[in-house]
């Protein structure tokens, strides 16, 4: 009798045994596991290392990580003060043994990003791994930041995505750079071509100085066009989109995405009115910089995109009401089934605007939203605040019952007086049942904080950007929101210049109080009342 509990047992075990030596069950546990956890689980069996080792080596952000397999690295100063790694001279000479070693790692890489900032190789580094041939056999994608003279080493023609940031100023370098691509990369159907961050602060002059003619990398972006007919997706900076290219584009037939990246340009950069009727058919994401009136043209066109379901769109004008509201109308005519929508337009106004009566955007100028309930992420960024009640947030929070992320301005730059108070947060709890992300503009005070609230009514807020939001530090803010959204990540942000520089201070030091104080709130659900007073964090 004492047998058949003991029989019992094994058959569990043996279950649970089978259970974890199913490949995809590992790979999906090890994928959500830290990478300390990996390094644990590599050493248990072979069937469990080589999924381990899967996990660990996919991604890679610094080749001298791979590299250290092969030989050790050294560091050498330059005469500019910086590092440069070389081989270690003293450990002796690559052996065929070493380069196995190497390819027994190297083969898991699927991605490999090179940040600016990884460590400067040395030029013998870069010889020895371009005489070894194909250095990363299975690479998927390629994220590259920095000099674009060396990714090619790095590279297998089997690679789908490429990220390159052009850093030159010579634009005949560049050109040449982007007509390469097809060369080593002919299987490409994901590009993105970046500038250096810089670039966005320079205004028209300093461009034209730094890169005197943009023809050549015009004509070696349609070059490369040419050679790429199956793109699904292409991102590039403003500066380098014209019309002709958008031409190009508009016949792809497996094209999905087109992203042009916000940077001053002396090109017009609108969408042709000229476009054939079965233009981006397969196009599903567009983001897009150019001011809102021009925008209501495009999109009003019947020949527009006609499967648009996600649009990003950055203003590059001040935005009064009239056209917001205009383009709003547009939109929800022409895409009803839109599931995401960023409207991004944070130009101050020009000085001799009529505020009073071109900057009040109200629940009026979003009705149009209202008839997209289909949407999944809402974004509205402007320089004034939204002026929104605590009955116009309510109305937004029933027409979209799927909203997933909405921001409604929660840093504008011009810090007039919220119009809805903090206690509006809790109607999202009843209407919007699969928010993850909240930004919201409002004001703290102590008659709008409820007496009894409903505890995790917004337990599933995994983050709430406060903003700019006016905060009192007289209040329990931090345990209201310990009540209603235990598990958000909440954040601020209100530095600002001119005039609404002092006040952004200000509420950036009150909302470091409350939240210094919800952390410690959030520690006395988790110790007990002895631990915290030995912690020094009880009352």
């Amino acid at each position: 009798m004492q047998a058949r509990p003991w029989r019992l047992n094994m058959s569990g075990n043996l279950s649970s045994a089978r259970v974890l030596s199913i490949p995809e069950l590992l790979l999906h546990i090890f994928s959500s596991s830290t990478r300390q956890a990996n390094t644990v689980y590599a050493r248990v069996c072979k069937e469990w290392s080589d999924i381990a080792l899967d996990v660990l080596w996919w991604e890679i952000k610094n080749p001298g990580h791979l590299v250290r397999v092969l030989c050790p690295l050294h560091p050498e100063y330059d005469g500019d003060g910086g590092v440069v790694w070389t081989f270690d001279k003293g450990r002796g000479d690559i052996q065929a043994t070493d380069w196995e070693r190497l390819h027994s790692y190297a083969r898991r890489v699927r991605i490999l990003v090179v940040s600016r900032s990884s460590p400067t190789l040395d030029d013998s580094v870069f010889a020895e791994i371009q005489s070894a041939g194909c250095f990363l056999p299975n690479l998927q994608r390629l994220e590259w930041y920095t000099d674009a003279f060396y990714y090619p080493l790095f590279i297998d023609k089997s690679i789908s995505h490429l990220t390159l940031r052009l850093d030159s100023e010579d634009t005949k370098y560049s050109s040449q750079v982007i007509l390469d691509i097809p060369k080593f990369l002919p299987l490409l159907t994901s590009l993105t071509l970046e500038l250096p961050e810089y670039y966005a602060c320079f205004d028209m002059d300093m461009l034209k100085r730094f890169l005197p003619t943009l023809e050549d990398i015009h004509n070696a972006i349609g070059i490369l066009l040419e050679r790429f007919p199956s793109l699904t997706y292409f991102s590039l900076p403003k500066l380098f989109c014209t019309p002709k290219i958008i031409q190009q584009l508009a016949k792809f037939k497996k094209l999905t995405s087109v992203e042009v990246a916000l940077l001053s340009s002396p090109c017009s950069t609108n969408f042709p009115e000229d476009l054939e009727a079965c233009s981006f058919m397969s196009l599903t994401r567009l983001a897009f910089s150019m001011p809102f009136r021009s925008a209501m043209q495009c999109f009003s066109r019947t020949n527009f995109p006609p499967n648009l379901i996600r649009l990003e769109l950055t203003s590059t004008a001040f935005e009064p009401e009239p056209d917001y509201l205009g383009l709003l109308e547009v939109l929800s005519a022409a895409y009803p089934n839109l599931e995401e929508l960023v409207l991004d337009s944070i130009v101050s106004p020009p000085a001799d605007i009529d505020l009073t009566a071109q900057t009040k955007i109200t629940l009026r100028s979003l009705q149009p939203i209202l008839r997209c309930s289909t949407l999944k992420t809402l974004k509205l960024r402007h320089y004034f605040p939204l002026s929104l009640e605590h009955d116009d947030i309510l109305a937004l929070a029933e027409a979209l019952p799927s909203i997933e992320t909405l921001l409604l301005n929660p840093s504008p730059l011009a810090l007039l007086k919220p119009t809805f108070p903090i206690g509006t947060l809790l109607i999202f709890g009843t209407h919007c049942p699969r928010l993850q992300h909240l930004g919201l503009y409002f004001g703290a005070g102590t008659e709008h904080i409820p007496d009894a609230v409903v505890e995790r009514c917004l337990s599933k807020l995994l983050t709430l950007d406060l903003g700019a939001s006016r905060a009192d530090p007289s209040l329990d803010i931090g345990c209201l929101f310990n009540d209603i959204c235990p598990k958000a990540l909440i954040s601020y942000s209100s530095d600002r210049e001119g005039e609404y520089s002092r006040l952004g201070t200000r509420i950036a030091r009150e909302w470091a109080v409350e939240l210094e104080n919800r952390d410690i709130w959030r520690r006395a659900d988790i110790f007990s009342d002895e631990q915290m007073q030995a912690a020094n964090l009880g009352t």
